[in-house]
Parts: structure tokens; C-alpha cells; sequence
């Protein structure tokens, strides 16, 4: 009977062990998803804003063009 009580707490330990060990290994992964959606967000608005400059110079050039 000691044996089975003392199996089954050692099993749960190393489930409970287990499930912490994943829940830390998710929450890893996840927070290195953040930060790669953060730096390819960062990017996108440089690629937007150099895209904003270069329709505005272009819409200015056409400005200059139609008054010839």
C-alpha cells in the first residue's frame, strides 16, 4: 500500500513538473513571437513611410509637370 501512495506522488510531482516545464517553454516562445512581430511591425513602418515619401514626390512631380 506505501508503495502505491508513494508511485502515485511521484507521478504527480513529475506531471506537475512536466506541465511547468511547457507552460515556460510556451511562454518563451510566445514572448519570442512578440518581439519578432515587433521588430517586422518597426520595419513595415519605415517601408511605409519611405512609400509615403516617395508617393508625395511623385504627386509633386506631376504638379510641376501638368502646369508645363
Amino acid at each position: 500500500m506505501d508503495g502505491v501512495i508513494l508511485f502515485l506522488i511521484t507521478q504527480t510531482v513529475a506531471f506537475i513538473i512536466a506541465l511547468f516545464k511547457i507552460y515556460v517553454q510556451v511562454t518563451v516562445k510566445m514572448r519570442e513571437l512578440e518581439l519578432r512581430i515587433e521588430q517586422n511591425e518597426k520595419k513595415d513602418d519605415v517601408i511605409f513611410k519611405k512609400l509615403d515619401n516617395i508617393a508625395e514626390q511623385i504627386h509633386e512631380l506631376y504638379l510641376e509637370l501638368s502646369k508645363k
